[in-house]
């Protein structure tokens, strides 16, 4: 006889990989008229440097989709944050003009009463051309019903730490 718990955990777990997969497929068509031939690299990470000196360059972080307002706004805030530890120059007016875009997507998955942070973050320069993708995922803490509730700052910051850490990699900073 199988047993009715584990069962359940399967499900949740084939649940979260089906969800990851669709995060993963919807943000791979995300603006694709926009991609200009660039390949879908499916967060493998580099595609090369940037083609502006760091230090002349300024980032504008648009707003990002699938998450809750409020946590939006927190993670905006670490994010922020990062980015000043990093000398990363970001305009904070929507719609200034930047000289590169920066839109995230992320979701938040619930398996076996926890939470998992699944995040893509794509570069685009001043056309509208993907650069450079940046992608991860974060175990969270325990839900009950919406995965986000299980979602604190601490995981916040882990996910605006990689998420700048790598942009600074990509920007010729090395990730300082």
């Amino acid at each position: 006889m199988a047993d009715p718990a584990r069962a359940h955990r399967k499900g949740r777990r084939l649940l979260r990989i089906c969800a990851a997969a669709a995060l993963g497929l919807a943000v791979a068509g995300c603006g694709s008229s926009n991609l200009y031939g660039v390949a879908n690299l499916g967060g493998a990470g580099m595609t090369g440097l940037a083609p502006v000196s760091k230090e002349t360059v300024t980032v504008a972080f648009e707003p990002f989709t699938g998450m809750p307002g409020n946590i939006a706004d927190s993670l905006a805030t670490e994010i922020a944050t990062q980015a000043k530890a990093n000398n990363i120059t970001l305009v904070q007016r929507v719609g200034a003009p930047a000289t590169y875009r920066v839109k995230g997507f992320l979701s938040a998955i619930s398996s076996d009463n926890a939470a998992n942070v699944v995040y893509v973050f794509d570069v685009f320069d001043a056309s509208g051309k993907r650069l450079h993708r940046i992608s991860g995922e974060r175990q969270a803490g325990v839900s009950s019903g919406d995965p986000w509730s299980g979602v604190a700052t601490a995981q916040l910051t882990l996910v605006a730490t990689d998420v700048i850490f790598q942009l600074d990699v990509w920007l010729g900073g090395g990730g300082q």
